[in-house]
């Protein structure tokens, strides 16, 4: 069997991982924004769940069509990073301090999940395409 030449990124994030982990994170990520968008309804009387969902998906959206398939991964990582930031910066909010920051490494995270969620969703598009289902490997 010919391994292909990105075989590595096969066997690291294979598709149902790959999905499995932009979700999980969508998913925390969705519940801190929930939880962020409900305290500004309290406090400011006004309603910026849409705001701070929206924007970063649409944002996400508009970058990833221009970039290639193989760029998934990096914007997965990227997104875990903004996650990760945003957790510790969340006790300096909480303080009332850096509060502008939590909001933009939660909009952050979500854009680059879009991002990376639609462009694996392109990489695999080109997996596919032409019958290959990977007897051939992905094409570089």
């Amino acid at each position: 069997m010919q391994l292909p030449e990105n075989a590595e990124e096969l066997r690291v994030w294979p598709l149902p991982t790959a999905l499995a982990g932009i979700g999980i994170l969508g998913l925390f990520t969705l519940e801190r924004t929930t939880v962020v968008a409900a305290a500004l309804l309290l406090e400011q009387g006004i309603d910026w769940f849409w705001t701070l969902l929206l924007f970063p998906l649409v944002m996400g959206v508009v970058l990833a069509v221009p970039l290639a398939g193989r760029y998934w991964l990096g914007m997965f990582w990227a997104a875990v990073l903004c996650y990760l930031l945003s957790l510790l910066i969340r006790w300096a909010a909480l303080l009332g301090i850096l509060g502008d920051v939590y909001l933009l490494l939660l909009a952050c995270s979500l854009m680059f999940l879009c991002q990376s969620l639609l462009l694996l969703l392109k990489r695999c598009s080109l997996w596919f395409d032409d019958g290959n289902r990977f007897g051939n490997g992905p094409p570089v």
